[in-house]
């Protein structure tokens, strides 16, 4: 989700726009389920595992961010590919589509093998934006792609599964297809997003099956709350709107196919809020009430197994093998280190600390939860990028929340409560 400045134009803006998708929230009670045992805690940084990008500013390398995985005890990494990175560059711009478009995949190459060999499994999202000739309105956006051709989202997907057949076990479609900043009904606008995810999802979904019929889909990616009104539908209407249910979750009328997934991806942030504090709607221009009770953050993830639990019940989105709600993953969470000029809110280095290990520990206590990841590592110099939620220094030195996350993860290993990663 960040950017790469010593890349191409096209790929600082596909990279750069998981960035701007990003922000998002929070509302409820820590869950009362019975703890899950052997969570993975999971991590992303693209520009230290994708693009080794910091070295030439004096920053940490790839091999450097990789050893400091072993003491948060992380046994998967998170890697984006960006449908108009993975085109190659002659490609990218062209309005009408190439016969048989042409993906490079060498940089994720490197950076899957590199983990690889350390132990580490791979989760690929991927995401937009997408290339001009792929768009609905032939631009190529890193403010949210219009009207996506899903045929040729299908196309890439089992291109990318095919190459990484052997070497990576989950994926995931898309990234906030919530969220106006990552996908658009009409310029912006995310109100029809519902529906252009649900064609993006099922071309992925069969593609996925039909390269590596092992291989595990993920869905959703959703960011958890606009952060004013009309940049991004809330999670629980866009999933009533995805699988024709009324406000009171009940099936509508609508002939609504069902769609079939691994797990629940899902982003539960509040970046302004300690993780076991309700959303506060009244902070955040024009949501109201009705909006927050829509809304999913570390909080109420009950809130979000419950619809899950009703999407199964009522064949809307169910499991690929087992019954009841899907399980969930938690594919991105962490607080802001600094705000580089924008109007974030910045806790102390204690406090956030504090509520990262409090987040942390909410997700293993709940048993639908099945890995918990912090986004991305290394700090960076102010003006590289906006969203800086890193747990240590650029030279790799640790901040306290780096130090407080390896604490408990090594207390959560001897308990069982969550995998032991590799330690090479």
């Amino acid at each position: 989700m960040s950017s790469a400045p010593t890349q191409s134009a096209p790929i600082r803006i596909a990279i750069a726009a998981g960035l701007l998708i990003a922000l998002i929230s929070m509302f409820a009670a820590a869950p009362k389920a019975h703890a899950a045992k052997g969570m993975e805690v999971t991590l992303q940084d693209d520009a230290v595992f994708l693009n080794n990008q910091y070295v030439s500013i004096g920053g940490i390398s790839r091999d450097q961010g990789l050893a400091l995985l072993p003491k948060l005890e992380v046994s998967r990494l998170r890697i984006n590919v960006p449908w108009i990175a993975a085109n190659v560059p002659a490609e990218r711009t062209l309005t009408t589509a190439p016969r048989k478009p042409t993906y490079d995949f060498t940089a994720w190459d490197t950076a899957v093998n590199a983990a690889r060999a350390k132990g580490y499994k791979i989760n690929l999202s991927i995401i937009g934006p997408a290339p001009a000739w792929a768009a609905g309105d032939k631009k190529v956006s890193g403010a949210g792609t219009v009207k996506p051709n899903a045929r040729a989202f299908g196309v890439l997907v089992g291109e990318v599964v095919k190459h990484f057949k052997g070497r990576v076990d989950t994926y995931s479609m898309w990234n906030e297809p919530n969220h106006r900043g990552s996908l658009q009904s009409k310029s912006g606008s995310a109100s029809g997003n519902a529906a252009i995810y649900r064609s993006l999802y099922e071309a992925g979904y069969k593609a996925t099956k039909k390269a590596d019929s092992k291989a595990k889909v993920w869905f959703g990616e959703l960011a958890p709350y606009p952060t004013k009104k009309g940049v991004a539908i809330t999670p629980l209407q866009f999933l009533r709107d995805m699988f024709c249910l009324d406000s009171r979750n009940r099936p509508t009328k609508k002939k609504c196919s069902t769609l079939r997934a691994d797990a629940m991806a899902y982003h539960p942030y509040d970046f302004e809020s300690p993780p076991n504090k309700r959303f506060n709607y009244k902070t955040r221009k024009g949501l109201t009430s009705r909006d927050a009770k829509n809304v999913v953050t570390m909080a109420n993830l009950p809130d979000l197994t419950r619809m899950l639990d009703v999407l199964a019940k009522n064949k809307r989105l169910v499991k690929v093998r087992g019954s009841g709600g899907l399980d969930v993953n938690l594919t991105e969470f962490g607080y802001f280190a600094s705000n580089d000029g924008t109007k974030v809110k910045v806790f102390p280095a204690s406090t956030r600390a504090k509520y990262l290990v409090q987040a942390f520990t909410i997700a293993q206590k709940n048993s639908r939860v099945k890995s918990m990841l912090q986004f991305l590592l290394p700090s960076y110099p102010n003006g590289l990028f906006r969203f800086n939620t890193s747990i240590v220094n650029m030279d790799g030195s640790p901040t306290p929340s780096y130090t407080a996350l390896a604490k408990w993860a090594a207390g959560a290993v001897k308990k069982k409560q969550i995998k032991d990663g590799p330690n090479r």
